[in-house]
């Protein structure tokens, strides 16, 4: 039995193995706004008491999870969280903006752990880049070399900044954009794409910035 995530996994394998297979080959599609819907109602009725989930957050949980990703474990994890907040507001039923907070809250918590797994300088280089924002990648550097003044570390090479900023740039926390300038030639900038407090919040916990933020 082999469960690949990748649809083109037999392409790749050796012909003599693949000659061996005798496959049947099953694929499993995303779950549809409809049966992730069902999957909730089942959950609520063990999870929940009677009644306290109102019908409109139902099918926002579901249509939000059917339309980003059909994932039903996710679109569980965002009616829990969503019932936590309900609870700490002390609201007799958990409502649609009870499910948007929760959204939000689950998308601020991974942008947090992917910005908390960085090593100190990829952390330096973020924070040059929301305090150079919209700028090059020049001035990106000098706003990393004056941070790393400010908490005593040794700059990283001017072409070692480029690669990491590169290497960001393909999480999505931070966006690049190749400027022409003429007879100048071009320039790439990098903004941010998340809030700053975001990041603020993420870093106020390492003590090595804490001058910083």
């Amino acid at each position: 039995m082999g469960i690949s995530n990748d649809l083109t996994f037999k392409e790749r394998l050796d012909p003599r193995v693949l000659s061996s297979l005798s496959e049947e080959e099953t694929v499993f599609t995303n779950y549809t706004v409809g049966q992730i819907k069902e999957i909730l109602e089942e959950r609520i009725k063990v999870a929940f008491i009677p009644k306290t989930i109102e019908q409109a957050a139902i099918n926002l949980c579901a249509a939000m999870s059917g339309q980003e990703h059909g994932d039903a474990r996710r679109a569980i994890d965002l009616l829990r969280i969503a019932g936590e907040i309900a609870e700490r507001e002390q609201a007799n039923t958990v409502q649609e903006e009870h499910i948007r907070k929760a959204s939000l809250k689950m998308e601020e918590d991974k942008e947090t752990t992917a910005l908390n797994s960085y090593p100190l300088h990829e952390k330096l280089l973020i924070l040059g880049v929301m305090k150079a924002n919209g700028n090059s990648t020049g001035e990106i550097y000098q706003s990393y070399k004056n941070l790393c003044k400010i908490t005593r570390q040794k700059e990283l090479t001017q072409r070692r900044v480029t690669q990491m900023l590169s290497e960001i740039e393909m999480t999505g926390l931070i966006s690049g954009k190749i400027i022409h300038q003429g007879m100048h030639g071009r320039t790439k900038k990098f903004n941010l794409t998340l809030n700053a407090d975001t990041v603020k919040k993420a870093f106020k916990e390492d003590l090595a910035l804490e001058d910083l933020l």
